[in-house]
């Protein structure tokens, strides 16, 4: 379990300033089918590897509403997301005998900063404005870097008012996913962050 935030200035009609963090953590354990060497670290063939991902990402961006409506708005995002990976793998073996035994394993760090840009739609539909704020949205960002690889992040919920300035959301989110190609002597990356979202939204002003 993780969480999302965001925030969303309309300080023009159709002009948006925004801001969201997400973090994501990942951590599996796999039998390696070849040799690494990372950060001054070999880890064998046929090693049991543990490895723990942590990701902490940072977006400003700006949105301009290409249509706005009373009942819709359909908008064009722009954003630069600031992502802080931070990778450890770990191996661990058992030594036993002479009616003892030890723990020996190897371990190593290594960080990456990468400010990625991505672009892509975004919408929100008030299906019925009598009902209030009750809502319907979505967007969708992304970017290819080519062969090193590319970034994605969406979201679609739905909104419910639950007062004047309240209203609860529900949803899918996939909040990033971020991949970067394996070479001879690189490891692959593919972090991502995805599942049902719940929350809170405060809003104030006029829709």
């Amino acid at each position: 379990m993780t969480f999302s935030g965001k925030w969303d200035w309309r300080f023009k009609r159709k002009h948006h300033l925004l801001f969201s963090v997400n973090p994501v953590v990942s951590s599996r354990t796999t039998t390696i089918s070849r040799t690494i060497d990372w950060q001054g670290t070999t880890f064998d063939v046929g090693a049991s590897v543990e490895s723990t991902i942590r990701s902490l990402i940072f977006t400003p961006g700006y949105q301009w509403d290409l249509l706005r409506r009373h009942s819709f708005w359909l908008g064009l995002l722009v954003n630069l997301n600031l992502a802080h990976t931070d990778a450890k793998l770990k191996t661990t073996a058992t030594l036993t005998g002479g009616g003892s035994s030890a723990t020996a394993g190897t371990q190593a760090d290594g960080s990456l900063f990468a400010p990625l840009p991505a672009l892509g739609p975004d919408f929100r539909w008030y299906p019925i404005p009598s009902s209030g704020r009750f809502y319907l949205e979505g967007a969708l960002t992304g970017m290819s870097f080519f062969g090193y690889g590319n970034f994605v992040s969406g979201n679609a919920a739905l909104g419910f008012p639950l007062g004047q300035h309240l209203a609860a959301r529900a949803g899918y989110l996939l909040g990033s996913r971020f991949k970067i190609n394996g070479s001879s002597d690189n490891i692959a990356i593919r972090l991502t962050q995805k599942g049902p979202v719940f929350g809170l939204e405060y809003h104030w002003g006029v829709r």
